[in-house]
């Protein structure tokens, strides 16, 4: 948590943009080990990501002369018995579990440092046949637990901090089944396989019940969700840690907010992020991240000790297209056509669509009876909406307000939901089109104004243009 006596950048690679600060960067393949205090993947643990020399480092000392088991999730690890890489074991592991170190000849509590090596592996674990982390808390907060093969006790005598303490979970490979009693008893109904939980009780699991669970199909570890951030109190991946895998609005959160303002290193295994300084996703950090190791954050433009909120990003895009109003009043001759350009983003599971900024439309000069009057249509509300991938359907309410320059006439607002459907009102009847394979769509909405000088006037928007990059 504190700055560190000095972040060698020998120990960095080169940054991942021409011109940001530097990180280590990795490939899809992040070298990966989990160590774990007891035996069978049981007691505390810690994720270690690139060489750690020293176990007894000073802010990060638990686990030195303490590892009775290991799960290795990518590359191939040697191991010793002394800091700074001395006595080696002569062990080299490559992905698998090892529920007991002393059966692949590295000593039991005697680990003292590790490291990535290109040496073939020369002691083979059993595969991984699935992975979950259980959070005691909904939206993956509070204590957390890794299972990657059956756990017949989450009760168990050396690790019993979440039996019946399960409120969210995530699977990231293999087909699970869940229980509310040990040794496999009192069967849950779902079968449950790569995805993220965030509220047991969705998925008909029991808040803080379950007490074993078991994988009945492995398959290879996916990326589910949007994304996967561990977040760490220390530079160099030391101190406390915690799994991010959805937006985070609040890290000062009631039920978990240890790493509040606390923040030194993290990682990102997959998806893009973005940090913020205060909760609710407000102050963001300049550098959005994508995955690799963040060995030190002020080497990436975030302060040190400050971070309160994150989120996966979306893919960003560019809608340029053409707005165009009608009136139903014949003292407002239209249609009034105006070209533009919106900056849509779409979440990272294609399931939301934000069209951002929308500029200011210009209708007029035109005469009235009162005098020249030109409108101003804002966006004031809305502008987040919902997508559907497989045909390219959206649907986006807003509201729009006009502004009158004729001081004697009063504004009004207009709802509208704009839709790649249909929308009728009145003597509008409007049919839009789904985004197509060339990024083509055209977006409708009938509605009635509301309020001021046009309250009770049908209106028609129809927003038709090309999105790109195709979401």
């Amino acid at each position: 948590m504190a700055t560190p006596p000095g972040v060698s950048s020998s120990r960095i690679a080169p940054p991942l943009v021409a011109g940001a600060a530097t990180h280590r960067e990795v490939s899809d393949a992040m070298p990966h080990v989990v160590l774990f205090e007891h035996a069978d993947f049981r007691g505390a643990h810690r994720h270690i990501l690139m060489p750690e020399p020293n176990l007894n480092a000073r802010n990060d000392s638990f686990f030195n002369d303490r590892v009775s088991s290991l799960v290795v999730l990518e590359g191939n690890w040697e191991f010793f018995g002394d800091a700074n890489f001395q006595r080696t074991y002569g062990t080299v592991l490559g992905p698998g579990l090892y529920p007991w170190v002393g059966a692949i000849g590295i000593k039991n509590d005697d680990l003292s440092s590790l490291r990535p090596t290109g040496t073939a592996p020369n002691r083979a674990g059993a595969q991984v046949p699935g992975h979950v982390i259980l959070h005691e808390d909904i939206a993956f907060r509070g204590r957390h637990k890794h299972v990657f093969r059956d756990e017949p006790n989450l009760n168990a005598p050396n690790d019993s901090s979440m039996n019946d303490r399960t409120s969210s979970f995530a699977v990231f490979g293999g087909t699970w089944l869940f229980y509310g009693d040990a040794n496999f008893q009192r069967l849950y109904p779902p079968v449950l396989k790569e995805g993220f939980v965030s509220w047991v009780g969705a998925v008909a699991v029991p808040n803080d019940d379950l007490s074993s669970l078991r994988v009945i199909d492995p398959s290879p570890l996916g990326t589910p969700g949007c994304g996967h951030t561990i977040l760490f109190e220390h530079v160099d991946f030391r101190g406390a840690h915690r799994h991010i895998l959805a937006s985070e609005p609040n890290l000062n959160a009631p039920n978990d907010n240890y790493l509040n303002d606390r923040v030194s290193s993290l990682a990102v295994l997959y998806g893009n992020w973005r940090f913020y300084a205060d909760a609710n996703f407000s102050k963001p950090y300049q550098p959005k991240l994508s995955a690799g190791l963040y060995t030190w954050v002020p080497n990436v433009g975030i302060t040190n000790d400050d971070m309160s909120s994150l989120e996966p990003q979306g893919l960003e895009t560019t809608f340029n297209c053409g707005a165009s109003l009608r009136i139903n009043d014949s003292r407002f001759p239209g249609p009034f056509d105006q070209p533009m350009q919106l900056h849509p983003t779409f979440s990272c599971d294609r399931k939301e669509v934000r069209l951002g900024k929308f500029p200011p439309i210009s209708v007029g000069p035109f005469n009235t009876p009162l005098g020249s009057d030109t409108i101003t249509i804002t966006l004031t509300h809305g502008g987040t909406g919902t997508f559907d991938e497989a045909t390219g359907a959206m649907l986006v309410p807003i509201t729009l307000h006009l502004h009158h320059s004729l001081t004697l006439v009063s504004d009004s607002d207009g709802d509208f939901n704009l839709t790649t459907g249909n929308s009728s009102r009145g003597v509008f009847n409007l049919n839009g089109s789904p985004l197509d394979a060339a990024g083509n769509i055209t977006l409708v909405s009938a509605s009635t104004f509301r309020g001021g000088f046009l309250g009770g006037t049908d209106c028609a928007l129809t927003v038709a243009g090309t999105i790109t990059p195709h979401p």
